[in-house]
C-alpha cells in the first residue's frame, strides 16, 4: 500500500486572477503547447465515416492560479487550464480546449457550443457536451460519454473507453493500452492497436458473454485491412490495420476459468477470528509485521504507515495504547456474513492514550496464519465513498525483499480502482499501476482479484480480467494477505471537517491454488 507519486506533467505558469468569473489573460502559451496543425493531424473517422477532430488551438489562453476559482471562456476558441488548482472551467461559444490536472476540477459546456477537447492528467470521464479527451497522464482511466467521442491515450498503461456513442479510440503511447468495451457501447473504431511485441495492447469485452478467446474469434471477420468483431447484441469493434492472424488470447482480457484450481483459503465472515497476542492463536492479525508489536511508547509504529502520512491508528479490542488496560475499541463488526471495517474519529477521551491519532480504523492480515506462492486471490466488497478514505486488499512477501508488494485493489473514495505491482528496491523502485472505472464501486458489491503465476500477474474485476503484466523477478515467494481501511494520506488527501466515519464492507476473501497444471491466463505474444 505504498503511496504512488503521480507526476504532474504540466509546468506552472505565472499570473493571477481575481475571485469570481473574471480571469486574467495569460500572454505566455501554456507549457503543454500544440502545433497549429495538430487538430488537422488528429482527425479520425468513426464507423459511419464521420470525421472526429480535436478542437483547434485558439487565441484565448486562461490559467487558474488559485484554488476554487472559475475560469470563463469567451465566444472565441479558448484554452482553459487548472494547472493543479481545483477550478471550474466553463466554456462558451467557441471550440474550447481544457487542461485538467486536479481531481476536483469541473469542466462545464453547453450543448452545441463547438467541438471541445480535454487534456487530462488524471482519471477522467468526459462531462456532458464535451466531445473529446486526451489521456496525458500515466496509469489512468479515460472514459467518454454519450456523444461521438475521440479518446486518445498518450500516457503509459492507460485504459480508454468510449461510452455509448459510435466512438474512436486511439493509442498513441509506446506502452500497453487497455481498450475497454461494454455491451451497449455501440460501434467503435480502434486506431494504433499493437498486437505483438513490447507494449502490446489489450482489449476488455464486458457483458457480451464471452468465456474464452475461441468465443471471441468466432465473432471476428477480416474486412480488407481491418478486423471487425461483431458482438451478439449488434455492437461492433473495428480494429484498423490489423490481421486476424496477429491477434491471440494474450490480447484479450477475458473471464477467469477456475476449473483447474482448488480453494486453499475461504473466509466467509460468519465469525471473525482475531489473533490473540498472548498466545498467537487466531486467523487475522491486526498489526503490521513491521514496527513495535507491544511497546506502550512506540506501539503505534505497527498500526499505521507513517511514510504515507496516514491519519488513522489501526485498533482492536485488546489494544491498550499507552495505558495498561484494554480500551475495547473494535472497528470490526460481523452481520449476516458481512464484515464491516469502520474508520471514524478517535474519541477525545482516549486520544492521548492513542498517541493523539485523529482517527481509528481496522487492519486484518494473515501474516501469522496463511501465505501462498502463486494462485488466485479474490475479495468481494463494497467500498466507502468520499474524500479521505483508502481501502485496500493487498499481498506482501513473508520474507521482505525490497519493496515487493501486490495490490489487488486500492480505492480513494470514488469510482476508480487502482491495481498495482511494486517491485525493486527502495533506492530503485519499479511500479506498474493500472486504473479501471467501476461506476457502482461504492453502492454495490464487486469482486476484485489477482491471478499470480510464475509468468504473469493478471488482475480481475467481477471475474473479468482488467489488466495484466509479466511477473516481476522478485515476486516468486510466499505472500500473505492484508485487508484495511486507511484514513487520509499523501495520495488521496485527508477527510474534510464534516467527516464522521466510513465503512468498508467485505463479503468474503478466497484464495485458490492450481490443481495440477493450470493454464496461464495470458502471455506475451511472440
Amino acid at each position: 500500500m505504498l503511496a504512488p507519486i503521480w507526476p504532474l506533467l504540466i509546468g506552472m505558469a505565472a499570473g493571477l486572477f481575481p475571485a469570481g468569473d473574471t480571469p486574467v489573460r495569460q500572454d505566455a502559451a501554456p507549457s503543454e503547447t500544440r502545433p497549429a496543425d495538430e487538430a488537422a493531424a488528429s482527425t479520425f473517422r468513426n464507423v459511419d465515416g464521420r470525421a472526429l477532430t480535436l478542437s483547434p488551438w485558439g487565441p484565448g489562453k486562461w490559467v487558474a492560479t488559485v484554488v476554487g476559482g472559475t475560469l470563463a471562456g469567451r465566444q472565441t476558441d479558448d484554452t482553459l487550464q487548472d494547472l493543479g488548482f481545483r477550478s471550474t472551467l466553463r466554456g462558451a461559444g467557441g471550440h474550447d480546449t481544457y487542461y485538467v490536472v486536479d481531481p476536483g476540477t469541473t469542466v462545464m459546456e453547453r450543448a452545441d457550443q463547438g467541438t471541445d477537447t480535454v487534456f487530462a492528467y488524471r482519471d477522467y470521464r468526459l462531462p456532458a457536451n464535451v466531445e473529446h479527451v486526451i489521456g496525458a497522464g500515466n496509469g489512468y482511466a479515460y472514459v467518454g460519454n454519450a456523444l461521438e467521442n475521440l479518446v486518445i491515450s498518450r500516457g503509459t498503461r492507460n485504459a480508454i473507453a468510449g461510452g455509448r456513442g459510435n466512438d474512436v479510440l486511439v493509442d498513441e503511447s509506446p506502452s500497453t493500452t487497455r481498450f475497454v468495451f461494454g455491451a451497449g457501447d455501440g460501434r467503435d473504431v480502434v486506431f494504433g492497436f499493437t498486437a505483438r511485441g513490447p507494449g502490446f495492447d489489450l482489449i476488455r469485452l464486458d457483458g457480451y458473454g464471452y468465456r474464452d478467446f475461441s468465443d471471441v474469434r468466432r465473432r471476428m471477420a477480416q474486412a480488407g485491412r481491418d478486423v471487425v468483431i461483431h458482438h451478439p447484441n449488434g455492437d461492433r469493434v473495428v480494429i484498423k490495420d490489423m490481421q486476424m492472424t496477429s491477434l491471440s488470447a494474450a490480447n484479450f482480457l477475458l473471464p477467469i476459468d477456475l476449473s483447474h484450481y482448488r480453494v486453499t483459503f475461504r473466509e466467509e465472515f460468519d465469525t471473525l477470528s482475531l489473533v490473540d497476542p498472548t498466545t498467537g492463536a487466531g486467523l487475522w492479525k491486526t498489526q503490521y509485521a513491521s514496527g513495535s508489536q507491544d511497546s506502550i511508547w512506540t506501539g503505534y509504529s505497527s498500526r499505521t504507515l507513517a511514510p504515507n502520512e496516514e491519519l488513522q491508528l489501526y485498533v482492536d479490542p485488546q489494544l491498550t495504547g499507552k495505558g495498561n488496560r484494554a480500551l475495547g475499541l473494535n472497528p470490526f463488526r460481523i452481520s449476516d456474513g458481512t464484515l464491516r471495517i469502520r474508520g471514524e474519529r478517535t474519541p477525545e477521551a482516549v486520544k492521548p492514550i492513542l498517541w493523539d491519532y485523529a482517527y481509528t480504523s481496522g487492519l486484518l492480515t494473515t501474516q501469522t496464519s496463511f501465505a501462498q506462492t502463486y494462485g488466485y486471490f479474490e475479495i468481494r466488497a463494497r467500498l466507502p465513498s468520499g474524500q479521505g478514505v483508502w481501502p485496500a486488499f493487498w499481498l506482501l512477501p513473508t520474507e521482505p525483499n525490497g519493496i515487493s508488494e501486490l495490490d489487488v485493489f486500492e480505492q480513494l473514495g470514488g469510482t476508480t480502482i487502482h491495481q498495482t505491482a511494486h517491485s525493486g528496491t527502495t533506492s530503485a523502485p519499479v511500479r506498474a499501476g493500472f486504473a479501471t472505472q467501476v461506476a457502482t464501486a461504492t453502492s454495490y458489491f464487486h469482486t476484485y482479484g489477482v491471478l499470480w503465476t510464475a509468468q504473469t500477474v493478471t488482475w480481475y474485476i467481477d471475474g473479468v480480467a482488467s489488466a495484466a503484466m509479466a511477473t516481476p523477478p522478485d515476486m516468486h515467494q510466499p505472500m500473505y494477505m492484508l485487508v484495511n481501511l486507511a484514513i487520509g494520506g499523501s495520495w488521496g488527501g485527508n477527510p474534510g471537517p464534516d467527516f464522521v466515519g466510513a465503512d468498508f464492507l467485505v463479503d468474503y476473501v478466497r484464495v485458490y491454488a492450481p490443481n495440477g497444471t493450470a493454464p496461464s491466463p495470458s502471455a506475451a505474444p511472440r
